[in-house]
């Protein structure tokens, strides 16, 4: 593949310390500059706005705001900017079929964190076109969905 991502810039979103710290050193061993990293949605939006990356690193499950919300407004107002989902759901076959309508099953990735997959959804997710161009998203989709810590029916609609 291309690794057009090589010396790109990434945010990256995860309420786990230590897996913030695991996933800076392995971006920073594919060549690619951390620019900041957000404990939640609320903070990678902030991050987002200010610092322009050209990718967004994603966990689902956050406090304050989840990663489905933070994926709805990421693709709103920074649609040119390029998002993968790193997440323990993203093994979960059944969530990424919940999900599929929200989010596109080529960016997610499973924990734990593999190097190689990395690099390979890396690949798969700069060569395929930006959330803007994303023709499985709509905002009338995205506007009736959230990720619901308690529920284990997870990208359920809510009313």
């Amino acid at each position: 593949m291309s690794q057009v991502w090589r010396e790109k810039s990434v945010v990256i979103v995860d309420d786990s310390p230590g897996v913030r710290e695991s996933m800076v050193l392995a971006y920073q061993q594919l060549n690619m500059k951390t620019l900041g990293t957000a404990c939640n949605g609320i903070e990678a939006l902030d991050l987002v706005a200010k610092l322009q990356p050209d990718l967004v690193s994603l966990d689902l499950i956050m406090p304050e705001m989840d990663g489905v919300e933070c994926f709805k407004k990421l693709r709103r107002y920074y649609p040119e900017t390029r998002v993968i989902v790193i997440s323990w759901l993203g093994s979960e076959p059944k969530i990424i079929e919940n999900l599929k309508s929200l989010i596109p099953a080529h960016v997610f990735l499973p924990k734990p964190l593999d190097i190689d997959q990395l690099s390979k959804k890396l690949d798969l997710v700069f060569e395929m076109p930006t959330l803007s161009n994303s023709p499985a998203l709509s905002d009338d989709d995205l506007s009736s969905f959230s990720l619901d810590r308690r529920s284990p029916i997870l990208g359920r609609k809510v009313s």
